[in-house]
């Protein structure tokens, strides 16, 4: 994964007027959270963080860049974004959990899903896709930015479960293994046309001509 640099400063004043103050100056209130240990107080500037979350993935790992040893080169993922929706998605705050380059953490992954279902395209399904996301386990700096599904085999009724996913090296699936990650229905169009079919057959069969009976 592409690893982002985020500038951040201690943050040592508190409270909403403080809050609104640093705004003002174009910065947003941030925590860093870390398992159990205290909360860090942060703050980052505006611009520099917008501009790195529109090419963020979700799971996204920022390196922090800071004068105070205790931040300077720590890992951190996205954890909540605090947003004034009246104002077209504005951020106002923000919350980084802490990564430990050595340990393992539980993300979720984003998916992709490549190619066309023949279920789809011949046999006249509709892809269904259960889940977008794919928690799994790794180091840090082993987050994938996104997995791709390949959804080209998929025929009318069959789908794709979790375990099935090619995971990259390092990379071990956290959800339930037997999850339904996307699969080809049959259309309600479909199914018509196939009983109509079923029906136009037995109506044949009974029309038969006595007389093609075979005789003994």
């Amino acid at each position: 994964m592409e690893q982002f640099t985020l500038s951040v400063e201690p943050r040592v004043k508190y409270g909403s007027s403080s809050n609104q103050r640093l705004r003002k100056e174009g910065r947003l209130p941030a925590v860093l959270y870390s398992g159990g240990k205290n909360a860090t107080s942060l703050s980052v500037n505006r611009n520099e963080f917008v501009r790195l979350a529109k090419l963020a993935s979700v799971s996204q790992l920022f390196t922090l860049a800071s004068q105070d040893k205790e931040l300077d080169g720590r890992l951190a993922i996205v954890k909540t974004i605090q947003k004034d929706y009246a104002r077209s998605d504005e951020p106002l705050h923000i919350d980084f959990f802490a990564l430990e380059e050595g340990v393992e953490v539980h993300v979720e992954i984003p998916l992709g899903f490549v190619g066309e279902a023949p279920g789809v395209k011949i046999g006249g399904g509709i892809l269904t896709i259960a889940t977008r996301q794919l928690e799994v386990v790794c180091l840090p700096k082993l987050i994938p930015n996104k997995i791709e599904i390949s959804v080209s085999a998929l025929e009318v009724g069959e789908s794709i479960h979790a375990h099935e996913i090619a995971l990259p090296e390092g990379v071990r699936l956290a959800g339930a293994p037997d999850e339904t990650i996307v699969g080809v229905l049959a259309s309600r169009m479909t199914i018509l046309a196939s009983k109509e079919e079923g029906a136009a057959g037995e109506g044949e069969a009974e029309a038969k001509p006595a007389g093609e009976e075979k005789k003994e």
